[in-house]
């Protein structure tokens, strides 16, 4: 069995000009930390964010994106929740420039799916540079080491509240996590290296196959 794995766009052009309607449409005001998902559902995990927030007393603002109303009972749990916090939901972001460029401008990404495959949205974030705390689950860990992202206890607020509040006074390693996070995905997971993987299976399974064709 040969793995190739996921790969990105690693020469995605950021709109700054669209990601900045996003937050002015949405009153956002200053730095703050981000969660986005094409839909926010309950395996997404925003409901451990919000609660190990709540648990710091978090008074940043906190920008979350995503289709909210396909799931009417969790929307109305995570308004419930971000009730004295300074939240705002944005809906789903539908350009992933102005996505990427949510992401570069926010302090820190939470990733706190409670399962996954192996996330293309974890890569691209990456990708971009900034620090991202995330849980711990194989599909994680599979793809990042622990001096790259910031790991999180699967489904544990209360280890998420601990490691925040541990980036937040770290903000320094935090970056440098970062760095060493984008670095890998443009040296194992850019799109055109993954491209390059599959060309050199097809080319030796070509060989193995039919070897006076080739």
């Amino acid at each position: 069995v040969m793995f190739i794995p996921n790969g990105v766009d690693t020469e995605v052009h950021l709109d700054f000009d669209r990601a900045s309607q996003f937050l002015e449409k949405n009153s956002v005001n200053g730095p703050f930390v981000f969660f986005a998902a094409r839909r926010i559902m309950g395996t997404k995990g925003c409901h451990h964010m919000l609660k190990a927030l709540k648990k710091v007393n978090y008074q940043g603002n906190v920008v979350i994106a995503g289709d909210m109303p396909q799931l009417p009972a969790y929307t109305k749990q995570l308004e419930e929740m971000s009730k004295g916090m300074n939240v705002h939901f944005i809906g789903y972001v539908d350009s992933k420039e102005a996505l990427l460029a949510l992401v570069d401008q926010s302090e820190v990404f939470f990733f706190t799916s409670e399962t996954e495959g192996m996330s293309i949205m974890l890569l691209e974030v990456a990708s971009v540079g900034t620090p991202v705390i995330c849980s711990d689950i194989p599909e994680n860990t599979a793809v990042f080491d622990e001096d790259e992202v910031l790991y999180f206890t699967n489904k544990d607020a209360d280890d998420l509240a601990e490691k925040f509040t541990w980036a937040q006074a770290n903000r320094e390693e935090m970056a440098n996590k970062a760095a060493r996070a984008k670095l890998r995905i443009s040296k194992q997971y850019d799109r055109m290296a993954v491209a390059e993987r599959y060309a050199e299976l097809y080319e030796s399974t070509a060989k193995i196959a039919s070897p006076d064709l080739v």
